[in-house]
């Protein structure tokens, strides 16, 4: 596993962490959402609410950021991909050149 790989688990670690932290909070809401009286408590469910903006906003940063991970991996390996089949070619044509020299060689 090369690091990029290893930093990339990281994050999907994190981000899971961060998830399960959006839960928490959600149940918070609906825990403190009412005050002793029986009222919603606004300026706490206005300040959870923001929280979970910033939280879903972060979490759709990093969404894009994997996205764009997978387009520029998804890239390299049609271009090694292209590049195996170039040398494959190349190898085949060499084998069958060695072939005919190795022939040309035998008949002298």
């Amino acid at each position: 596993m090369c690091q990029s790989d290893l930093d990339a688990d990281d994050e999907d670690n994190a981000s899971l962490h961060q998830s399960d932290s959006v839960n928490s909070l959600v149940q918070n809401v609906s825990r403190s959402s009412l005050s002793t009286n029986g009222r919603p408590a606004n300026e706490n469910i206005e300040d959870m609410l923001e929280r979970l903006r910033k939280e879903n906003s972060h979490l759709h940063n990093l969404l894009e950021e994997k996205d764009q991970q997978m387009a520029t991996l998804e890239l390299q390996v049609a271009t090694l991909h292209m590049e195996v089949l170039t040398l494959s070619s190349e190898r085949d044509r060499l084998k069958q050149e060695n072939s005919v020299l190795i022939s040309s060689l035998q008949d002298k």
